[in-house]
C-alpha cells in the first residue's frame, strides 16, 4: 500500500495513489480471507489427528474385569503399577468408565478410559 511519502517520491497523482491504496486493500482483503480459510483447515485436521488418538472406551463391557493405572502410589521399575482387579459397573461411549469392587462397592465417580485396561485372569492349565 504505497505511503504518502511513496506517492509523493514516484509523483503520483491523488486519483493514483487512491486507486493502487483501494487494489492493496482489495488484496489484503483477499489474503486474509486466504488465511482465515487455511487456519480452519489446519484446525480441522489437529481435531481429526487429535481424535483419531482418543482411545475410548477400550471395549470394555459392563461385567468385565479391569486394572486401574496411572496411580502414583506404585513407583519403580519392577513393582506392578496397575491395581485391581475391578468390576466395570458402566462405561459410556465417550470413553469414562464407572468401576466397583468385588466386594461391590461403587467408585465415586468416572475413570478416564486411558487408564484402565482389560484384566484377563491366569489360566491354571
Amino acid at each position: 500500500m504505497p505511503s504518502l511519502i511513496i506517492s509523493i517520491e514516484e509523483k503520483l497523482s491523488d486519483e493514483e495513489s487512491l486507486k493502487r491504496r483501494l487494489i492493496a486493500l482489495e488484496k489484503l482483503s483477499e489474503a486474509r480471507q486466504l488465511a482465515i480459510r487455511v487456519m480452519r483447515v489446519e484446525k480441522m485436521r489437529r481435531k481429526a489427528w487429535y481424535d483419531r488418538a482418543i482411545i475410548h472406551s477400550k471395549d470394555l463391557n459392563d461385567g468385565d474385569l479391569a486394572l486401574l493405572y496411572g496411580s502414583k502410589k506404585h513407583k519403580g521399575k519392577l513393582n506392578l503399577t496397575g491395581s485391581g482387579p475391578y468390576l466395570v459397573h458402566h462405561s459410556n461411549e465417550n470413553g469414562v468408565v464407572l468401576l466397583k469392587t468385588l466386594e461391590g462397592e461403587l467408585f465415586p465417580g468416572y475413570i478416564n478410559g486411558s487408564q484402565i485396561k482389560r484384566f484377563h485372569a491366569p489360566s491354571l492349565a
